[in-house]
């Protein structure tokens, strides 16, 4: 996680002074309804190079980690941004918000515990879809790193 020092924030949490390594989230254009919303990890940043769903899930740089239809995203972003600008706020760092439309930065810390929380609903039954909120906001960041780890490693 970012320090407390006085580093640019992009996005949630992520700053080019400490780490190019970060989790971008991509929004289509907002008018286009079914587009899905991208969750993708990257070790080098180049904020000039747009994630595509042409972007490979083996890519070394660029790893696109899961897609997201819109009507599941809007069922977690409140959640979501509460908790991490929450432990932002904590930490004296500035907060964060999603765009309806370009990328949004994340650390690489909170991108695995959204990442987690992705790969969990990305195919639920939105009726589970709170209950999973509920469960994901009740582990410890550890938790949630740890379990990515472990499930990135297995499935990539």
């Amino acid at each position: 996680m970012i320090s407390k020092k006085n580093y640019p924030i992009l996005g949630f949490g992520f700053s080019t002074e400490h780490t190019e390594h970060c989790f971008l989230v991509t929004f289509p254009d907002s008018r286009a309804k079914n587009a899905d919303i991208l969750i993708s990890e990257h070790f080098n940043w180049n904020p000039d190079k747009e994630v595509s769903f042409e972007a490979s899930f083996n890519d070394r740089d660029r790893q696109l980690k899961v897609m997201l239809k819109r009507t599941i995203w809007e069922q977690i972003e409140e959640e979501v941004k509460a908790e991490f600008n929450r432990r932002l706020r904590a930490m004296g760092v500035k907060t964060g918000r999603w765009l309806k439309k370009g990328q949004v930065p994340v650390d690489r810390t909170l991108g695995k515990e959204l990442t987690l929380l992705a790969w969990a609903i990305e195919d639920a039954d939105p009726a589970l879809i709170p209950t999973a909120i509920r469960n994901w906001l009740g582990l410890a960041p550890e938790e949630r790193w740890w379990l990515y780890t472990m499930t990135n490693a297995r499935v990539g």
